[in-house]
């Protein structure tokens, strides 16, 4: 691979460009999650969604394809849109 030299000047611009476009996409997001919080379903409705069974949907969990969170000592609910992402969906 043949060896490119930058001009430090050049890389400082470059690397504040990024720094900027960062924080631009920061705002982005946290503009997004606010117009589109992520909603929580039971693993039943989950499992509707996903045309699969419950307990299916809570190996996903447990798996780490779905996002959940215990909702007391054995509830489990489910992110819609890790489900959404799981099944290719955009937000």
């Amino acid at each position: 691979m043949p060896e490119v030299s930058i001009d430090p000047q050049t890389l400082i611009a470059l690397t504040q460009r990024l720094v900027d476009l960062s924080g631009a996409l920061q705002d982005v997001l946290s503009s997004l999650k606010q117009i589109y919080p992520d909603s929580y379903v039971s693993t039943d409705e989950a499992a509707e969604m996903l045309d699969t069974t419950p307990a299916n949907a809570r190996y996903l969990v447990r798996r780490g394809s779905l996002k959940g969170i215990k909702d007391g000592p054995r509830l489990v609910r489910v992110s819609v849109q890790s489900i959404r992402a799981y099944k290719g969906l955009a937000l």
